[in-house]
């Protein structure tokens, strides 16, 4: 175990933030939200009492450690118990549930004894907010029988569940909590209304060109370190957000990914639940446009250790082509670093790079100890609450450790970084060297070569008689023919 440090260096263990929007994942919409306004009073309803906000804002500022942004409701009961299944027209089966829990600005949800059958497809819609999340389908379930929701704009949402026609077993998951969320990360209540009225959030942070010290990683600073930015993703809980960021293995292929981050931000018990963002950066140096549309869902416990603070998963979702997701290279070899680069979203502003010129030296008695690296200051940019589990990139673009805290503040603060060749030994080599050749460094792999292609533009629900080339082209479930669209809407 580490000493104890002082309160007002423990303050500073960094857990990531959220900001802009809402939009959702897109792909098939669900059957609510098809043929005209969705009519949610006819949803069977959960209502669940608000908690004590004020009690959880004293309790935050009591505890030293993780930043929560959401407080778990327990709910613990079935599909059967809660909402209803309807039968429709083709045969296929329908299950609803509206859930409600004022004051929210945001819910999610965690999921047990989860399994969808082949075919089905489950999503999350906003009463309120013109959002929804899905489709999941079969390939979400997991041997832990859990899944976790993206977050959902605003205090109302409902759960679609979609059985095709035919399917013996229906699926009976248990929803075991709801997520309340009381910050207002991301600015998800920016996201535009259902009934067409505009939202004016109050004025978020200034662009990161005139926030203080904070870089934003696609300006200059940023420019040759662009594969790295596109390892990088935030993950959600249910409760808590960190940073973090995808790492090639010896086998420098794509078959795999493994998403490093910091011990103290997750527990083994929760990688199923994991949410995924990528790309929360912005489109050019302080345009402050970050998209957040981009999820994936679940995730496997490898490994992970206190002392050097490292948590390792594996995704269950390999991220889209669209995403354009790279494997970043690594070092464990323990070298000292000569230079220093991490990843960040300190302030609740889209990513950004801070960068240090040297040396990187052991960690400190005030700090978490020689298996750590320790940046001394920052000479551009700095951490604020907001980066743990980003990693620290050396001379040689190679993550050699990830962010458990400091005082990193704007050129007068330390950080520390679990050092990789601690972690290694740890656990990290049998994931990241499956094949125990010994090789202990790796560079960046593309995994998917180019430019990133074009997001799919949003789907067009069609009128009745249209062609439907493609799924894109008619997005009504009513097309289907056993799970499959048919030729013509309907």
């Amino acid at each position: 175990m580490k000493k104890n440090l002082p309160r007002c260096l423990m303050a500073f263990v960094l857990v990531l933030g959220v900001a802009s929007s809402a939009d959702a994942r897109r792909g098939t919409p669900p059957l609510t939200l098809l043929g005209g306004a969705p009519d949610f009073a006819a949803i069977g309803h959960l209502y669940l009492p608000a908690p004590d906000l004020d009690a959880l804002l004293a309790k935050d500022r009591a505890t030293v450690g993780p930043v929560r942004v959401a407080e778990t409701l327990p709910v613990h009961r079935t599909m059967r118990q809660l909402g209803t299944w309807e039968r429709l027209g083709d045969r296929s089966l329908r299950w609803r549930l509206r859930v409600s829990s004022p004051g929210a600005y945001f819910l999610s949800f965690q999921l047990t004894d989860f399994e969808l059958p082949a075919g089905a497809e489950m999503h999350f819609i906003s009463v309120e907010h013109n959002y929804y999340d899905g489709p999941h389908g079969a390939s979400a379930n997991n041997p832990d029988r859990q899944f976790g929701s993206p977050m959902v704009p605003g205090d109302s949402a409902v759960i679609e569940v979609w059985v095709p026609a035919g399917v013996g077993e229906l699926p009976d998951f248990r929803i075991e909590s709801v997520s309340w969320g009381y910050r207002n990360f991301r600015n998800i209540l920016a996201t535009p209304y259902r009934n067409g009225r505009t939202f004016v959030p109050r004025p978020k942070a200034a662009p990161v060109a005139q926030a203080g010290c904070e870089i934003d990683a696609n300006c200059p600073q940023g420019d040759t370190w662009q594969g790295q930015i596109r390892s990088s993703a935030e993950a959600y809980d249910g409760t808590f957000i960190c940073s973090g960021q995808v790492v090639n293995s010896t086998d420098n292929t794509c078959a795999d990914y493994h998403y490093l981050t910091a011990n103290h931000c997750f527990s083994k018990g929760k990688a199923s639940r994991l949410v995924f963002y990528w790309n929360y950066k912005n489109s050019a140096c302080g345009t402050n446009d970050a998209p957040i549309d981009q999820t994936t869902t679940g995730s496997t416990y490898l490994a992970s250790a206190a002392a050097p603070d490292f948590f390792l998963v594996r995704l269950n979702e390999i991220p889209p082509e669209s995403y354009y997701v790279s494997q970043t290279g690594f070092d464990a070899t323990g070298a000292p670093p000569l230079t220093g680069m991490t990843l960040g979203y300190p302030n609740d502003v889209p990513m950004t790079i801070s960068l240090d010129g040297g040396p990187i030296i052991d960690g400190m008695s005030d700090g978490w100890g020689p298996d750590h690296w320790r940046v001394t200051n920052w000479d551009q940019g700095g951490t604020a609450g907001g980066s743990s589990g980003g990693a620290l990139w050396d001379q040689n673009q190679r993550v050699v450790g990830q962010l458990h805290g400091g005082l990193g503040s704007c050129g007068d603060g330390w950080d520390e970084f679990g050092k990789l060749s601690e972690s290694w030994a740890a656990g990290l080599a049998a994931h990241l060297d499956p094949g125990g050749t010994g090789q202990l460094a790796t560079d960046l792999i593309d995994c998917f070569s180019g430019t990133p292609p074009e997001p799919p533009p949003p789907c067009d629900l069609g009128l009745p008689g249209d062609p439907c080339a493609t799924d894109a082209d008619c997005c009504s479930n009513r097309c289907r023919t056993k799970g499959k669209f048919a030729n013509t809407c309907q």
